[in-house]
């Protein structure tokens, strides 16, 4: 018995067949695209996505403390998205601790967060000596933030107004400062 394979028909037919497998590829791949990465219109402070009917959002260290999200007590609140399993959050730490001394000043807040649970995040922080501190998203989930890519860096104005956003790895290193980081906006 003779089995089947593509080079058993005629080209006509294998042709046909490829060209519907790139189209359906095509059509799959732009259709499974994430959303722009241009800012949303929304405000995404604590008290705004508890006024869309959401849970608010908090955040906790790994010692369970609540670290606040007060973009009002701020000029810029740097909230940078990343997961431990996440292969180019791991790869852009080392870049942002190194930042982290020339833009953390008295009127930024920086939170790193991810959605696992602390024992998780202790435990890669423990194996892989980031030297950031790496906190948990107690409340509220990505999905508030409209997260659909890690890592992701938001940026909120002091009235908790989405002023920058890039899904995917910042050039860290090339960062000279926060304003300048929003006034070049993708």
């Amino acid at each position: 018995m003779i089995t089947p394979t593509l080079m058993n028909f005629p080209f006509s037919q294998r042709f046909t067949f490829s060209l519907v497998l790139w189209i359906g590829l095509g059509f799959l791949h732009f259709s499974c695209k994430s959303p722009s990465t241009e800012p949303a219109a929304t405000e995404l402070s604590a008290e705004s996505v508890s006024n869309r009917n959401q849970p608010a959002v908090s955040f906790e260290n790994v010692a369970g403390e609540e670290i606040a999200l007060h973009p009002q007590n701020n000029q810029w609140t740097v909230l940078h998205f990343w997961a431990t399993w996440c292969k180019p959050c791991l790869a852009e730490f080392p870049e942002l601790k190194n930042a982290l001394p020339r833009l953390d000043t008295d009127n930024v807040q920086f939170l790193l967060a991810s959605d696992e649970d602390l024992e998780r995040i202790d435990a890669f922080q423990k194996k892989h000596q980031t030297g950031l501190e790496l906190i948990r998203m107690k409340s509220g989930a990505l999905a508030d933030f409209e997260i659909y890519a890690l890592p992701t860096t938001i940026i909120l104005d002091k009235d908790g107004k989405e002023v920058y956003r890039h899904a995917g790895q910042l050039k860290w290193a090339e960062v000279a400062s926060i304003d300048q980081l929003v006034a070049e906006k993708p």
